[in-house]
Parts: C-alpha cells; structure tokens; sequence
C-alpha cells in the first residue's frame, strides 16, 4: 500500500491589473451603455405619490397671493436689515416682533432675498418642504413595515386635508413637520442601535423644530422617550441617562434663540409681539401655550390673519397704494354711534382664531375635530393592531429574534426582550405616538378660510386639484 502524495497548493493566478482608461479610450467608456436600472412597483407607485403631493401643493399656488399676510409682512421686514431678520421683526422700523420664533420665517426670508420678495418665493418653499415630508414619511415607514405600508402612509400624509392646506400657506408648519419627521426618524434608529450620537441628533432636531412653532414640536417627545426606554438595547439605567442627556440637548438648542432675546435690553430689540410682558417666554408659555388650551383669542397688538390693514400696508410697493391703505384704515365715521353698529358681521368675516369650545376634547369638536382630531382614535388603535401583529408574529415564527444586545439574553425562543429589540416596536411607537398631531388644524382651518376669500371664484377654485379642501370644513 503506497503512501498518499503531499498536497501541494494549485499554483496562484498571475497578478493582473486593469488600466484606467485614458484619453480617447475613458471618453469611449463614457459614451457606452449605462448599467441597468430596475425600476419596480415601488418606485413608480412612491413617483406616483410624490408626484401628487407635488401637484396638490403647488398647482394654482399663485391664487393665494400672500396667504397669511401677517407673516409675509414680517418676512418683507425682516429682509431690510440684520437685526430685524434675527429679531423677526413685524414693522420695517423694527418695533414690534412677530409672534413666532424665527427658523420658520428665516427660510422665507432666505428665500424672497435670493427670488425677490413674491408670493412664489414665500409659498414655494413650504409646498416643497411638504413634498420631502411625504418622502421621508415613506422613508421611515418602509424600512421596517415594507414598501407597500411606506406608500399608504406617504399617500395618507400627501392627501391629508390639513397637511395640504398649511403647504399651501405661508406658516410655517412644513418646516415643523418635517423636522419633526426627521427627529422621528433619528429616534427609531437610536432605539435600533442605542448609539449615543444618533438620540444626541433627535434631541437637537426637535430643539429646531421648537424654534419653528414652540411647543407644538413637544408632541413627539412622549412617544420618542416611549420607544427608546422600551426598545433601545442596553441596561435601564443606560437608557434612561442616554434620554435624559438628550432631553437636556434638546432644551439648549430650544430655547437658544430665546434666551439671545430675553438677555438683549428692551431697548436694542423690537416688542415681543402678542405679549403681555415682552418676553418670549411669557409668549411661549402664554399666548402659542396655555393660551391655545384656554380659549385665548388674541393678544395686545395682534394683527388679525388674513385682513390686517398694517400688514397690507407694509406690502404695499408704492406710495400710492400704502395711500389707498392709509385711508381705508382711518378710524370710521362717528354719524352712526359705536354701540349701534353690530360687530357680528366683522367677526363673522375675520378667520377664526380658536375654533371650538374649550376643554380637553377640543380637538375632537366642530371646528377642528374634522380637520385632524379624527386621526387620534386612529393612530391608537393602529398602534395597538401593531403590538398584536408583533405578538402573533413571535408565537408563530420563533426562530425570527432580534440581534442579542449588550445585556440581552442568548436568542433561542420567543421572549419580552426579543419582542422588545424588535424594530417594528420602535418605529410604531415613536409613529403612532407622534403621527396623531402631523399637523395644525388650527392653522389649517384659517388657511382655508384665506384660500377660500383669495379664489377667483367658487366654480374655479373646485377645479383645481387641491379646490376639494376648501369645502372640507362645510361638510361638517
């Protein structure tokens, strides 16, 4: 019996090494055919969806002038001089400041310095920050629920009657929104990885968002604290200094703008508008706060939305039209005495401010119950639909676990910590907790009502894409 011959390696193959191309060769390369693409159903149908909130939020944009003047009126001072753009100030002499802090109105101003100042540039970058909410609504959806729930959820956000009425106007809820999608999204992959950097990137995301409309930037922080001390990997204790070392990040970008305000003397720095005391906090907590809850209907100096005479003025371009103006803001003739003269067609002509009765349930009355506060018993129970499917899930299919996490115990079978490293948890935590206010009925209900006083006519403006919200609210 002979002994087995030594195996020997195969011999290696000849180092070969492929030249760039140059010269004639690299533009020949360049000419030839580009590499397939695969374009499938989820592509078209997210074009498809996009391309319609694009439409519903630009199409006829130009019938809405300036939309809520007051806010434009800002704009137009604020573009006059470095002061008045940080200070947002209402008036060009820089007395008086609008009521809302500034990242929303310095997009504008940005906008209108390199456009001109328009209705256009004012309205086009909100319908546009619309559209990428819708994207990155699909973005985050998608990635863990599939294409199919990212495009019934971008497709509910594009045709949602609030979200397309406040893209059409010139608040600046677009920009809250999507910082606000965005800060959701960076919440999700925190959960997912418990990475300090990512939740570090939520916390200053929603701070920005607090420098666009307040307080209503904090209605995502429930359902983010929720998800990440649930599903972030790591130890109790880990978790919680994490969300606390964010929330604390949070608090330093909101009110960083607010306390440049507060620590600047009274007489360097235009009135805080709609204040009682002219403090931005007092502002905050005040009249965009508690104010909001209580009923609150104005405050001093307060320019009406959509007919205020100052605001007008300040957008008039010529002498002769800030003439026109000045007289019709004269105060009226005293033939007939103030207490006769009834002020219920004034009010009836003015936007609503506060629509509804006050009270917790507010959101769920005439008013704004049918712009937004239908969407509340919705996202509840579609988180709950969540949980369930998660649970089932895990009882049929154990072999489907989590990825083991510092503290975990080893995969092997169906268990609360497997359940709660799920992604899907986190993303329809941190969604379903946030998505049941995406947007501000308040804001859309007076939007509406500037779009329907600005539409040529009735027959014209219902046939435009987006003419079926303004009768949205006189169905009800």
């Amino acid at each position: 019996m002979s002994s087995a011959e030594p195996l020997t390696p195969p011999p290696a193959a000849p180092h070969t090494t492929t030249a760039e191309p140059s010269g004639a060769g690299r533009a020949a390369w360049l000419r030839g055919p580009l590499p397939a693409v695969r374009v499938g159903p989820r592509h078209l149908a997210l074009v498809g969806v996009l391309a319609l909130s694009a439409v519903l939020n630009t199409h006829r944009l130009s019938q809405n002038g300036y939309a809520n003047i007051y806010y434009s009126a800002g704009v137009k001072s604020m573009m006059r001089s470095l002061h008045n753009f940080f200070f947002v100030s209402f008036d060009p002499s820089g007395l008086v400041s609008v009521d809302k802090p500034p990242l929303g109105l310095w997009v504008q101003a940005l906008s209108a310095k390199l456009f001109g100042f328009s209705p256009m540039s004012l309205l086009l970058p909100e319908a546009i920050m619309g559209v990428l909410a819708v994207a990155l609504l699909y973005y985050i959806v998608a990635r863990r629920f599939g294409w199919v729930a990212g495009i019934g959820s971008a497709l509910a956000l594009a045709v949602f009657p609030s979200f397309v009425a406040v893209s059409r106007d010139s608040g600046v809820d677009p920009l809250m929104i999507l910082l606000m999608l965005l800060a959701c999204g960076a919440a999700v992959r925190a959960a997912e990885t418990g990475r300090w950097r990512t939740l570090i990137w939520c916390g200053v995301l929603v701070g920005l968002a607090f420098n666009t409309k307040t307080l209503a930037a904090y209605l995502v922080v429930p359902g983010i604290a929720l998800a990440y001390l649930l599903c972030a990997p790591g130890s109790p204790l880990r978790r919680t200094t994490q969300l606390i070392v964010s929330g604390l990040v949070m608090l330093a970008v909101s009110f960083s703008w607010m306390a440049i305000v507060e620590l600047t003397p009274a007489s360097q720095r235009p009135y805080v508008g709609s204040s009682t005391n002219n403090s931005e906090l007092g502002l905050t907590f005040e009249y965009n706060g508690f104010g909001r809850v209580q009923g609150q209907t104005g405050g001093p100096g307060r320019i009406p939305h959509g007919r205020g005479a100052l605001a007008r003025y300040h957008l008039a371009e010529t002498a002769k039209e800030r003439e026109l103006l000045a007289r019709k803001a004269q105060p009226p003739s005293t033939k007939t005495p103030p207490a006769t003269r009834s002020s219920h067609s004034h009010r009836a002509r003015e936007p609503v401010a506060f629509p509804g009765s006050t009270g917790p349930l507010r959101l769920f009355g005439r008013g704004l119950g049918d712009q937004g506060g239908w969407i509340v018993p919705l996202a509840f129970f579609g988180t709950i639909g969540v949980l369930l499917l998660l649970l089932l899930t895990r009882r049929r299919s154990p072999a489907v676990q989590a990825p083991a996490a510092e503290g975990d115990p080893p995969a092997g079978g169906p268990s609360p910590t497997s359940l709660r490293r799920d992604p899907r948890l986190a993303t329809a935590l941190v969604l379903g907790r946030g998505s049941s206010t995406p947007t501000t009925p308040r804001r859309s209900h007076q939007a509406q009502q500037r779009w329907r006083e600005s539409a040529p006519s009735r027959s014209s403006s219902w046939r435009a894409p987006g003419g079926w919200i303004g009768g949205y609210s006189r169905w009800s």
